[in-house]
């Protein structure tokens, strides 16, 4: 059941950073938006609440996902009951 859970977080936090926008820097909270002033023609930059998740978040979610699995690998210590 665990590497079930641990490959479905795996997964589900891959999908996840990959649909958001595969930020491959730190996580963000806000954006930037680079616009132009319609009379002088000047950029300038906007920034907008939006949360985008980096490659830490990548990181720490799979391998939260990898250890998991991992974890069903050692064996576990059985009690012997003596009657």
């Amino acid at each position: 059941m665990l590497r079930f859970i641990g490959a479905l977080l795996a997964v589900v936090i891959f999908t996840y950073w990959a649909a958001a926008g595969s930020n491959t820097g730190w996580t963000k909270d806000k954006i930037d938006i680079k616009k132009t002033d319609e009379v002088t023609g000047i950029e300038y930059v906007e920034y907008q609440d939006h949360f985008l998740p980096g490659i830490e978040f990548l990181a720490l979610g799979t391998g939260l996902g990898l250890a998991l699995i991992g974890v069903t690998f050692f064996p576990s210590k059985k009690t012997k009951h003596t009657s």
